[in-house]
């Protein structure tokens, strides 16, 4: 019996707490910000080439399986944290400034907007796949702060969202109107 152990990029937790996870995947996407350095210091590259690398290669790993996760609060806070100390060293402003200043990335968006196309592509599964089933099951569950389905109108059953899963300017529309908190 263990209390959490890492299979195929994640780390599972006994308590279901998602903060596990998460900071193994910042701990994994940090590893990766301090080798590119020499890329985060360069005078030669703008910010904004820097903010689409930083994209790409850190931010992808960091939000890998994050569909899974509960965004409570304090793991709302520690994305940030992470986040706002890249951006500071990116940008050479202060961590503090970059915490409340949502103008560069907001890593918690980041994290809604896949959890958004996550559900699309999953309901555009088979019916009979276990993440599909999964996803249906889990629907009908209270919703929790935090949730995977906290960006899914309520007003929405089950059977009306899977009749929007080919409807892609719908759920564009969804994830543009994700706002940072």
């Amino acid at each position: 019996m263990v209390d959490k152990f890492v299979y195929l990029g994640g780390c599972l937790s006994s308590c279901g707490d998602s903060l596990e996870a998460i900071e193994h995947r910042l701990m994994i996407a940090r590893s990766m910000f301090n080798k590119l350095e020499n890329i985060w210091s360069s005078t030669k590259l703008t910010i904004k080439t820097k903010l689409e690398l930083y994209r790409c290669a850190i931010i992808s790993t960091a939000t890998y399986g994050c569909a899974t996760w509960i965004l409570d609060n304090k793991a709302k806070k520690r994305l940030n944290n992470f986040n706002a100390k890249c951006l500071a060293r990116m940008t050479n402003n202060t961590i503090h400034e970059m915490s409340k200043n949502n103008k560069w990335t907001n890593l918690i968006v980041e994290v809604r907007k896949i959890r958004l196309k996550r559900i699309q592509k999953t309901l555009k599964m088979d019916r009979y796949r276990e993440p599909y089933k999964v996803i249906v099951e889990a629907y009908n569950y209270p919703r929790t702060s935090g949730s995977i389905f906290e960006d899914i109108p309520t007003n929405l059953s089950m059977e009306m969202l899977i009749a929007s899963k080919e409807d892609n300017d719908y759920w564009k529309k969804l994830i543009k109107n994700i706002k940072c908190e």
